[in-house]
């Protein structure tokens, strides 16, 4: 059996609350990742088979607006219900224990991480730009109606970044961490973030496909080491969602191979004719552009050093 009750055996400290009672449950280390793939693997089949057979969705507009909205909210949404399910009724214990701690500090954390996300965003697009690799592809004329979609999405990143979060950083990590240590937890769960994100090779080199890998492991670490030095997980929820939010509804570029075609915010940009893919990330979008990785590694340097340093959020 891989889940034993905690009276059992002695742990170490938790980096978020410690709450474990006498009828508190753990689940084994080597067991961690193969719930939580069980937990996305059932959220998404909620929300894509009611898609499919009930919606008639097809295969090919799951990715278009406004069908995308039904998976990102239905399947992260089932995710978050029986995530929350097991913490609290297989488990034995409080949401306090992955990160989601309340206090009057969680607004004001939540609300910078944002707008470190759309700072780290803009950083990198504002790059690619000046060195040649975007253009401007026309100009951008918005309504009343053309802000719904955006802020409709933003909500739904808020809800997609947040089960991220609480379920790699606040509960993958907690529990990996609390067995095996600061490093092998973030290693760990990097690694098992970078192979759900993956997207396909298909349309891109070996080289450009290996940058997006690099950079999702980096975009993970800086969450984790970020999580660890808020102890909770508001603000990496909330960098998260605006990083996703902000190339699509801004720049209309895509977010992960993911492009909805609406009007942007800020400004409509297309790959330059002839720039390098990757300076540009190509059809991935940013996310697969070197200056993602200069980005991540300075902010992983910055962050680790924080933490060395032993400075407070």
């Amino acid at each position: 059996m891989p889940f034993k009750r905690s009276k059992n055996i002695e742990y170490k400290p938790e980096p978020y609350a410690e709450d474990m009672q006498e009828s508190s449950r753990r689940v084994w280390p080597f067991a961690v990742p193969f719930v939580l793939l069980l937990l996305f693997t059932a959220g998404q089949l909620l929300a894509l088979l009611p898609a499919k057979y009930v919606f008639n969705i097809p295969r090919e507009a799951i990715e278009t607006y406004p069908n995308v909205l039904h998976i990102i909210i239905g399947s992260f949404g089932f995710v978050l219900l029986l995530f929350i399910l097991w913490v609290k009724f297989f488990e034995r214990r409080s949401l306090a224990s992955v990160g989601m701690i309340t206090s009057k500090s969680a607004p004001f954390r939540y609300l910078r991480g944002f707008i470190l996300g759309l700072l780290a965003a803009g950083t990198v697009v504002g790059s690619i730009y000046l060195l040649g690799g975007y253009e401007i592809e026309q100009p951008v004329s918005l309504t009343m109606s053309d802000l719904f979609p955006i802020f409709l999405l933003m909500s739904s990143f808020m809800l997609q970044s947040g089960v991220e979060e609480v379920v790699f950083r606040g509960w993958m990590q907690s529990r990996l961490q609390a067995r095996y240590g600061v490093l092998i937890a973030v290693i760990a769960n990097s690694v098992l973030f970078t192979v759900m994100h993956l997207p396909s090779a298909e349309d891109s080199s070996v080289f450009t496909f290996m940058i997006f890998a690099v950079n999702v492991f980096l975009f993970s670490v800086i969450l984790s080491l970020y999580a660890l030095q808020e102890k909770s997980i508001w603000g990496v929820a909330a960098a998260h969602a605006s990083w996703n939010w902000m190339y699509i509804t801004w720049f209309g570029l895509p977010t992960t191979g993911i492009e909805l075609g609406l009007k942007p915010l800020l400004v409509d940009l297309q790959v330059k004719t002839g720039a390098a893919n990757w300076l540009t990330g190509a059809s991935v979008g940013p996310e697969n552009s070197i200056m993602v990785t200069l980005t991540f590694a300075f902010a992983c340097l910055i962050l680790w050093k924080i933490r060395k340093s032993g400075q407070g959020a």
